[in-house]
């Protein structure tokens, strides 16, 4: 029998069901995300599926453009009926081209660090990447409808801007900065900017 379209079905995780083995996936047609497309060209992991649990190992993203995301992603089920669970991601980046991902983004050649975990309510992240301009690191959290941002170091050459902040992700979308500059031009981080 097929499982239900919403996710593990109860049985397969009370079982002990196992599954594992190398996984590739290629896409025909990439695109960028405002397109309505996905631009990744392929993915490879070696698949570890354990009843309520999916690791991929290894795991390579080779997106449009040339960029490559490596690492590891797991997604741990976390109740009966909740399809989001726990998600743990680690991923290098190379060559990455935001304008590659969503057209209205500027381009650049990222490299770095992401790391991400969370569930429904709390989710984190925290960002270390560079191009041949710029440098950002910071760290988000959110909770419930709260975006928080912290540790916010972004660089161009010797212009950096520091700092942290609050995004309401409510119908009020109201937001709250503290940000320190120091020999900013927003040119240097942004050529389109006014």
């Amino acid at each position: 029998p097929l499982p239900p379209r919403k996710g593990v079905p109860e049985a397969v995780t009370r079982s002990g069901f196992r599954i594992g083995g190398p996984l590739r996936i290629t896409n025909a047609r990439p695109q960028t995300l405002d397109a309505g497309g996905v631009p990744l060209e392929r993915f490879s992991s070696e698949l570890s599926w354990d009843g309520g649990r999916v690791e991929f190992k290894e795991a390579e993203l080779h997106l449009s453009g040339g960029g490559k995301l490596s690492g590891s992603l797991a997604w741990q089920r976390q109740s009966p009926g909740d399809a989001l669970g726990l998600i743990d991601a680690n991923l290098a980046l190379a060559g990455v081209d935001p304008s590659r991902l969503l057209r209205g983004l500027p381009r650049a050649s990222l490299a770095g660090r992401i790391s991400a975990e969370g569930g429904r309510e709390r989710q984190e992240a925290a960002l270390e990447l560079v191009d041949k301009r710029l440098s950002l690191e910071a760290k988000l959290l959110r909770r419930g409808s709260r975006l928080e941002l912290s540790g916010l170091r972004l660089a161009s050459g010797n212009a950096e801007i520091r700092g942290s902040g609050l995004v309401a992700l409510d119908t009020s979308r109201s937001f709250e900065f503290a940000l320190n500059a120091l020999r900013f031009d927003p040119h240097a981080f942004w050529a389109a900017s006014p």
